[in-house]
């Protein structure tokens, strides 16, 4: 009942606002798969994510998440590397997110809706 499928995604991002500059870059693995009813074979997308990012001489970044259609929940943890684990005590910080995806599906065809939560 599960078409399974592991996606490796790798990431690089550059913000700057003024004179300011941050650069993070990591990588993400996604165990993907697609769960079906047993009678009509239809289903949502089901993800679960685990990945690990470094932002440039600041922090070590760890998350996981886990979508389900449209929906998604993550939780993360920063660990400071830079001179400022003595600001921190050594302490990182947790995040929890939660997202909602609004995709029209009704402007795909059958094709692209299999993938629109991917």
């Amino acid at each position: 009942f599960f078409e399974t499928k592991i996606i490796l995604s790798p990431s690089f991002v550059f913000d700057f606002q003024g004179p300011s500059t941050q650069l993070e870059t990591g990588i993400k693995l996604r165990y993907a798969f697609l769960e079906k009813t047993r009678f009509t074979q239809m289903g949502e997308n089901c993800n679960l994510d685990l990945g690990v990012y470094y932002r440039l001489n600041d922090a070590v970044i760890a998350m996981a998440g886990i979508q389900y259609g449209p929906y998604y929940v993550g939780i993360s943890y920063d660990v400071t590397v830079s001179q400022f684990t003595n600001a921190t005590s050594g302490m990182g910080a947790f995040e929890i997110s939660f997202r909602y995806l609004n995709v029209n599906l009704f402007s795909m065809d059958d094709s692209q809706r299999h993938y629109a939560y991917n």
